[in-house]
């Protein structure tokens, strides 16, 4: 079929439209303000995009967005094409690249790339912080609109040298969170129903040491748990939270949480994203401007919505939660909302780090259902007597709460909890033990 075939069909599909349809393809397509046009202003502004004789408007020029179940799908992929085989043909080049990378050399060779998906008002980059770099990849609207992308997603495929002083640009998507993208359904997480957390997430075994140990029959963990550790300067705080982080790949071999440091010390950075190289890490210095902090967080909540859409079970570890709140308290709260559990469909679970000397403390810790209290003397201590979880019935046997009760009681005599970890090897021996 030839380019002026191609539009001729085009445009005799697009009359058999109604207007309201109509609209909602040239919304997707990048026709300007599709609400005020008439039939045949917004037919001969889609052929015209799509022989690359008008640009599409930027994304904040065309009202709301489409909504996919009111419009013709195909139709719109078929535009698209055309829009790359113009392209192609008005550059002189492979007619299966889309226009913004057509004008690279052929000869240059297609190369991996990974990132993180983010769309601005008029570019698209896959990234890897969440700040610009000059090794960003440029991705071409027509990929998001053909594999229906969205912020935060995980993106693997290939990409080209587009020119000198120009960012590469993507060519193949192959992976999508780790999926096909043909695969994915994508499931609104943010209407679902939240659950106490009923499965648990295990992060302990026989590399675990005392802390991780008493934190889990303490304050025992699911999978969309909101938790939070709290405990004063040095009470082991990014300890705890590293072990937990460790536990957790070592358990769950294949998968790959999110840690968001937010205002750290440099030398603390490098260290942590030595030891948790299992893990997707996310940071921001102490020196950065408070908007920093903020993009920060939105770029690690924008990948654990993206996973949950995608029915993953995702992570997040946050270490500096009170710097991100002096800065934007909304950013902060939102983070911890993230963590929910629904019934039948994939899961967030959010464990941050906070100063007890925070004087917002309290109310953060009426937000959490699950609340870990470090003893402020010999690093690590857990101070049993004030930590728990909501709705601990859902996560442990009875025989398990019988235990954690009975250790408790006798911690308020004043006996020796941690000596009692020290003796046995394992939590299911101190269950065995002190279980009625």
């Amino acid at each position: 079929m030839t380019g002026e075939s191609m539009l001729a069909d085009i445009r005799d599909r697009l009359r058999s439209k109604g207007i309201h349809e109509l609209r909602q393809i040239a919304r997707a397509v990048g026709v300007a303000h599709p609400a005020d046009g008439r039939k045949d202003r917004l037919i001969n502004e889609i052929v015209q995009i799509a022989s690359c004789n008008l640009q599409p408007a930027p994304r904040s020029a065309r009202g709301a967005p489409p909504k996919s179940a009111e419009y013709d799908k195909k139709l719109v992929s078929d535009i698209e094409e055309c829009v790359e085989y113009f392209s192609a043909v008005d550059r002189g080049t492979d007619e299966n690249a889309p226009s913004d990378f057509a004008a690279s050399d052929k000869s240059e060779p297609d190369f991996a790339c990974k990132g993180v998906l983010q769309v601005g008002e008029k570019y698209a980059f896959l990234r890897t912080s969440p700040f610009a770099s000059s090794n960003d990849v440029f991705v071409h609207e027509s990929y998001i609109s053909r594999f229906s992308l969205k912020n935060g997603d995980f993106i693997e495929g290939e990409c080209r040298n587009r020119g000198e002083g120009e960012f590469a640009g993507l060519t193949t998507v192959k992976y999508v969170n780790g999926l096909s993208p043909q695969s994915i359904v994508r499931n609104d997480f943010s209407c679902a129903d939240a659950l106490y957390p009923s499965k648990r997430l295990n992060f302990i075994d026989e590399k675990s040491g005392l802390f991780e140990r008493m934190c889990d029959m303490f304050s025992p963990m699911g999978f969309g748990q909101r938790a939070l550790i709290c405990g004063g300067a040095r009470s082991g705080k990014t300890t705890l939270l590293k072990s937990i982080a460790a536990g957790i790949c070592r358990v769950y071999s294949k998968f790959r949480p999110v840690v968001l440091l937010i205002g750290q010390r440099p030398e603390e950075i490098t260290e942590i994203k030595k030891e948790l190289s299992f893990a997707d890490v996310i940071f921001t210095a102490f020196d950065r401007p408070p908007q920093d902090f903020s993009r920060a967080a939105d770029f690690a909540a924008d990948i654990m919505r993206s996973r949950a859409e995608c029915g993953l079970d995702a992570v997040l570890l946050v270490d500096g939660l009170e710097k991100l709140w002096r800065v934007d308290s909304v950013a902060a709260k939102k983070l911890l909302a993230l963590a929910k559990n629904t019934e039948g469909g994939a899961t967030v679970t959010v464990i941050a780090c906070l100063s007890d000397d925070f004087k917002e403390c309290a109310e953060l810790k009426e937000s959490v259902n699950c609340y870990i209290k470090l003893s402020n003397g010999q690093s690590p201590a857990i101070d049993i007597l004030n930590c728990g979880t909501i709705r601990r019935d859902l996560l442990q046997s009875l025989k398990e709460r019988s235990a954690a009760d009975r250790l408790r009681s006798m911690a308020k005599e004043g006996g020796n909890i941690q000596k009692i970890f020290e003796d046995f090897e394992n939590n299911g021996e101190i269950v065995e033990e002190y279980g009625r």
